[in-house]
């Protein structure tokens, strides 16, 4: 397995400011990166850091509250696929890709992400009976 497939995204040529998002960890990690000398691609803002350092963070954040449905679901492909209640990379954009403010900027995010279905963390566990252990709190 290649470090992009382990990480959940590919790399990207693009830049992006800190305007261009509106969650204040992402807008953290581009203006630690941020060149005064590129401007963003999306915007035009100056300055602006690789879209790779948001990509590293929008990601991992995903991670703290979606989880790879390949490591919790069974997959029957004669069933329509994963067995439970997950959800593709449009699906998840659609759900947390609000604070991706920059015009075409969730479509860049979207297009850097790679395919892969996942399961919200805090739902109880699909093959557990209700009212059995969370995977975490809510």
């Amino acid at each position: 397995m290649s470090d992009w497939d382990e990480q959940g995204w590919s790399s990207t040529e693009g830049w992006v400011c800190s305007d261009c998002v509106s969650d204040y960890a992402l807008r953290a990690a581009i203006d630690a990166d941020a060149d005064q000398e590129m401007s963003c691609s999306f915007c035009g803002s100056s300055p602006a850091a690789p879209l790779d350092s948001l990509m590293e963070v929008f990601v991992a954040g995903i991670g703290t509250e979606f989880e790879d449905a390949a490591n919790i679901l069974y997959w029957d492909g004669n069933e329509g696929g994963y067995q439970g209640p997950a959800i593709d990379k449009w699906d998840l954009l659609d759900n947390v890709g609000d604070v991706l403010v920059g015009p075409g900027l969730i479509d860049a995010v979207r297009g850097s992400m790679h395919t892969r279905h996942r399961v919200r963390s805090c739902l109880p566990h699909p093959y557990v009976v209700l009212g059995g252990p969370r995977r975490c709190e809510l």
